[in-house]
């Protein structure tokens, strides 16, 4: 399964060859799209304290992109930050080691680069199949695998190879039934085919198969049933983010179904539109609590700063305990700024009611009426609300 690392990496580098460090933490949901705007305009000195983890997690995350840049095919290279309005140069931090970690780029490394010693007509061919492949040019590659196997050369991949040719040949699928067809045999033969002669570039062909099938897909009804024929999930596998809003949004009640709510928190979360996403995990705790708490312990959630406080919930002893329904309120008084910034009003149940009174306490202030409607609901949130105040 791809770790966020190489989510992020995928979508930075579709039809790029390279990314800045900043640009990774804003795709990897660790820092706010309005505030890098901000800093770009020069209306903010710095990033210092802007990070959702903190400085101690972007250097980890850093340190991880590193040590993966290599199998990516990516060189590092250190430079500055300037500023939209003038050109001017800006900081990112006041930290100066930490100013320079965030001005690192990452660029792809063309190929001579890599081949400069290794220029035999086994491994040209090799390249030249690789390439054509990554291309979606199936003459290219039909060529390049014929010429493989006339040449003494052994290459081991050759089966995988041939494969993943006939599928570049054949045709795309043609509607549901077709792409549901397509999938199975992506899932069950191709990934892995691809995986064994592309590597970590893969994601270039099985992108382009994923899209083809979510196309096929787009516009058929939705079945709870069978969640993944849909084209919001195919669109999903590619990381096209704003087709799955567009297809789970064309579903009528999409509201009511959790998985297509989970698709769409996960969707927005990855555009950076957090606030919107956190209205939709915050439906979810409420609609579907089990669903919330399994993608709790499921590896790859999209924000982390939701898992840590959930986990800062579980391991507070609250009366009654902090369960999924009860933990929107929480998380409003673990991250107090969000309050007013979420679409979301809750049910007229219990969990609802504690949730618009923290709303009303954190936006329009403190209140002996607001923390006794919240101490009826919940005492264990009007404790923590109190805390939060000392």
């Amino acid at each position: 399964m791809d770790t966020d690392v190489d989510i992020a990496l995928r979508r930075l580098l579709q039809g790029k060859d390279s990314f800045t460090a900043v640009r990774l933490l804003l795709e990897t949901g660790h820092l706010n799209s309005e505030v890098h705007e901000a800093w770009l305009d020069g209306d903010l000195a710095s990033l210092d304290g802007m990070f959702f983890e903190g400085k101690g997690r972007v250097r980890e995350l850093l340190g991880e992109v590193k040590v993966r840049a290599l199998e990516y095919g990516l060189t590092i290279e250190t430079g500055d930050h300037r500023s939209r309005n003038g050109g001017g140069e800006i900081k990112a931090s006041r930290d100066s080691d930490f100013n320079a970690l965030l001005a690192t780029s990452y660029r792809r490394v063309s190929r001579a680069q890599y081949d400069l010693f290794l220029d035999t007509a086994s491994v040209r061919t090799e390249n030249a199949l690789r390439d054509a492949l990554l291309a979606l040019d199936p003459y290219g590659a039909r060529k390049a695998v014929t010429d493989m196997e006339q040449m003494d050369h052994e290459y081991g991949r050759l089966a995988d190879a041939r494969l993943l040719v006939e599928v570049l040949e054949g045709p795309m699928p043609d509607g549901p039934e077709q792409a549901a067809e397509y999938m199975a045999a992506l899932q069950r033969d191709w990934l892995r085919a691809a995986d064994a002669v592309l590597g970590t570039a893969r994601h270039r062909l099985t992108d382009y198969l994923w899209r083809g099938i979510a196309r096929a897909m787009d516009g058929a009804d939705f079945d709870p049933a069978c969640p993944e024929l849909h084209a919001s999930w195919a669109y999903g596998q590619c990381l096209d983010w704003e087709n799955v809003r567009r297809s789970v949004r064309a579903v009528p009640g999409h509201g009511d179904e959790p998985v297509l709510l989970e698709r769409l928190a996960v969707a927005e979360c990855r555009m950076g539109n957090r606030d919107t996403a956190m209205g939709y995990w915050f439906s979810l705790c409420w609609k579907a609590p089990d669903t919330f708490e399994k993608s709790m312990d499921a590896s790859g959630f999209p924000d982390q700063t939701v898992v840590a406080a959930w986990h800062r919930a579980q391991a507070e002893a609250s009366e009654p305990e902090i369960s999924a329904e009860w933990f929107p309120p929480w998380m409003l008084l673990e991250e107090t700024a969000l309050a007013g910034r979420i679409d979301v009003r809750g049910g007229e149940d219990g969990p609802g009611r504690a949730y618009r009174a923290v709303v009303s306490l954190l936006v329009e202030g403190d209140s002996i009426d607001l923390r006794r409607a919240l101490a009826m609901e919940h005492r264990g949130l009007l404790e923590r609300y109190k805390a939060g105040l000392r």
